[in-house]
């Protein structure tokens, strides 16, 4: 077996969940990891392996975006406007009637570049694994022809009346497609918008076929302080505006609790379960999360766009949750690198006085980010019997103690250096 063993080798090595070392590897066959550690170590283990050397490089896991929404693209430049960080007027719930409007209005064309845009631009920036969010039946054909490693994350805006029934029926067809075929690098995955746009009942069957294929499930939460509004009282922009246009006209009484607490009451708060935003929080939601073991999603240069309000960083980084970065899309605010979405991080808790360690923002945009999409056993970290996606970034560090600091701070598309997808270099 030795004669078919790759051995890729770096000046540095950060294999997440163990100490970063110099001058070492993986030995790799069939797609996994087979051992990590020296370069002089693999070359004795693996002596008639095929070795390939990365000066100036660091070999760390491939980066893991939970979320991008691969669709939209075709509205990036009509949104704009609306994004102007001098529109003091901006108003979440028109904006996203208004996204969800044009959205419903894209043709097949429009979608088709979109998503194959996407997935170019992610692959060129050191991502190896993408929860996929779209509502459109063809995406998978798509995902199918790109290396990448992808959950398949169906969208269920539920705010078109025209569209509601067929992304519902499309959702779980998608799931049982990919269920059916089992798709090596493809998973399916569910993404119902929020549970202000989606009734309880069908909140419920969503969790059912969720539970029935362990699929993780996105869900936009505690996003505004209009959800919040909502959720206590009945008022707000929701009811006021998102109601009507969406032609619901039965607004539901008074819950009187959070988003989070509603979501308890439903018993939707589950492990599979991962909260896009958590911006607005009450006293004991991040209790009540720690408890579910639910995971949370932030964007930080799409919620700082779209002018959601402070993320509460220093709460959930110190919260015993797993917290990851995505990027949202270019219509949201956000972009394809989480390079830029770790500087943003950086930027905010430095402003803050937050203390905290590069090595575990890492640690958010791989493993963290695999436990949200519940393949943290297959990937997300350098290890034996792992699957060998893999990332070579050319670096400028001098020694391991500034390895992390550097990659963050100086990371972006050029540097790329190379990349595998199970086992197979796409880069």
């Amino acid at each position: 077996m030795t004669k078919d063993v790759q051995i890729i080798t770096a000046d540095f090595v950060l294999p997440i969940e163990d100490p970063p070392f110099e001058q070492g590897g993986v030995a790799i066959a069939e797609g996994a990891i087979l051992a990590m550690g020296s370069k002089e170590k693999l070359s004795q283990q693996f002596p008639r392996g095929n070795p390939t050397h990365f000066a100036q490089g660091a070999l760390l896991p491939g980066l893991i975006n939970p979320h991008l929404i691969v669709d939209a693209n075709a509205l990036a430049r009509r949104l704009k406007p609306w994004l102007d960080p001098n529109n003091e007027h901006f108003n979440f719930v028109e904006w996203l009637l208004t996204y969800a409007e044009l959205k419903s209005q894209l043709s097949p064309e429009e979608l088709s570049a979109s998503i194959q845009s996407n997935l170019i631009k992610t692959q060129s920036a050191g991502i190896t694994t993408l929860g996929a969010v779209s509502s459109w039946d063809d995406s998978i054909q798509l995902y199918e022809k790109s290396p990448l490693r992808i959950v398949a994350f169906a969208e269920i805006l539920n705010l078109n009346k025209q569209k509601a029934a067929h992304d519902f029926e499309s959702a779980i067809s998608n799931i049982e497609k990919i269920a059916e075929h089992e798709l090596k690098r493809i998973t399916p995955g569910l993404a119902p918008f929020s549970a202000f746009t989606l009734s309880k009942n069908l909140l419920k069957i969503l969790a059912q076929h969720a539970d029935e294929y362990h699929l993780p499930v996105h869900l936009h939460v505690a996003e505004t302080f209009s959800e919040m509004e909502f959720f206590y009282a009945s008022k707000g922009d929701i009811t006021d505006h998102l109601f009507p246009e969406a032609g619901w006209k039965e607004i539901p009484p008074p819950h009187q609790m959070t988003p989070i607490q509603y979501l308890r009451e439903i018993d939707f708060l589950k492990p599979n379960l991962i909260l896009m935003g958590c911006l607005h929080l009450g006293a004991t939601d991040l209790a009540i999360l720690e408890q579910a073991h639910a995971k949370i999603l932030l964007a930080p240069q799409a919620f700082y766009r779209l002018k959601l309000g402070e993320i509460p960083f220093q709460k959930t980084f110190a919260a015993s949750l797993t917290t990851a970065l995505a990027t949202l899309g270019s219509p949201w605010g956000g972009g394809i690198s989480l390079w830029e979405e770790l500087r943003a991080t950086t930027t905010h808790l430095e402003k803050n006085g937050v203390v905290f360690s590069y090595e575990d923002l890492l640690k958010k945009v791989t493993l963290d980010a695999a436990k949200c999409l519940l393949i943290e056993q297959q990937i997300g970290s350098l290890k034996k019997d792992k699957r060998a996606d893999l990332l070579v970034i050319n670096t400028q560090a001098k020694d391991t103690a500034a390895l992390a600091e550097r990659l963050v701070l100086d990371t972006d598309e050029a540097n790329v250096q190379a990349m595998w997808v199970d086992g197979n270099r796409v880069s």
